[in-house]
């Protein structure tokens, strides 16, 4: 059976996909199609393909294609700032390789004179989809695309949140100095390595709060 091209994976599949998440595809102030994302330099990635195909003629390998300067998709939020784009490769593609594409997207699109904030990316090939929160969390599969209600509280709890760092650990909780240790090594882990779990080791009784009474 033949695999379906890019743009029969975007009808078929991704166009779906985000209806049912309520982003009306149909509607450009819901959802753009092919944006431009490089205001500041609409040639650089112009010059880009050029060396690529350079690079193809003369046999060179190269690990991913570059991003061609052009989003699949970007969602809006009734302001018209972009809230996230989406980032499409083919079916038969890894969605992994649109995580460099995702990124200078996210990049550019942060620059624009309308843009407040930094925008979520979606990397998918139609049946994997992947959610990056750039800079804040690691790339990591999902289920479906996020509703527009969604990815704003994500917006507000990202611009709302605390370094961890910088949290009180409450002595009557967790009081002792391995405790405490170990709730700073878990921040650390959230924090620098933006993992989403963390497993302690501990004998047994060793987590048992603090009792005020002693």
């Amino acid at each position: 059976m033949p695999q379906p091209n890019e743009a029969q994976t975007r009808r078929d599949l991704i166009d779906p996909a985000l209806a049912l998440a309520g982003w009306d595809v149909q509607n450009p102030a819901h959802v753009g199609i092919e944006i431009p994302v490089d205001q500041s330099n609409p040639q650089v990635w112009a010059q880009t393909a050029v060396q690529l195909q350079a690079m193809r003629e003369r046999g060179e390998a190269y690990a991913v294609d570059l991003p061609s300067g052009i989003a699949d998709y970007v969602l809006f939020q009734e302001t018209g700032e972009v809230l996230a784009v989406v980032e499409a490769k083919k079916l038969a593609e890894s969605v992994l390789k649109a995580e460099a594409q995702a990124e200078f997207y996210i990049n550019q699109i942060s620059q624009w004179p309308t843009q407040t904030f930094r925008p979520f990316a979606f990397m998918t090939n139609g049946e994997r989809i992947r959610f990056w929160d750039v800079g804040e969390e690691n790339p990591r599969d999902v289920a479906g695309f996020f509703t527009l209600e969604d990815l704003k509280n994500r917006l507000y709890l990202r611009q709302q949140k605390r370094p961890l760092p910088t949290a009180v650990i409450k002595p009557h909780i967790a009081g002792r100095v391995y405790q405490t240790e170990a709730i700073r090594k878990v921040m650390e882990r959230f924090e620098d390595e933006k993992k989403r779990r963390a497993l302690l080791v501990m004998a047994t009784g060793t987590a048992r709060p603090v009792s005020p009474c002693r």
